[in-house]
């Protein structure tokens, strides 16, 4: 799945920026396959405790790049 290469072509051709430089701007994240391979995770890291942290720890991920590019 995906395009064989990208990231070495995306590095080659493109300009390395920090955080801070969208500060302000409207961005948009694909994290469509990476929410898949949590959703179809075994059973077993689905326990209701670890369930809930492993969530948690996503919200709190989410919450804090926001800060990092928020106005």
């Amino acid at each position: 799945m995906g395009i064989k290469g990208l990231t070495k072509l995306l590095a080659e051709h493109t300009v390395q920026r920090w955080v801070e430089d969208y500060r302000g701007r409207v961005i948009a994240v694909d994290a469509s396959l990476s929410i898949y391979q949590f959703l179809v995770s075994p059973r077993l890291v689905r326990s209701p405790p670890l369930f809930s942290r492993l969530l948690g720890h996503i919200a709190q991920s989410v919450r804090k790049f926001m800060q990092c590019v928020g106005s």
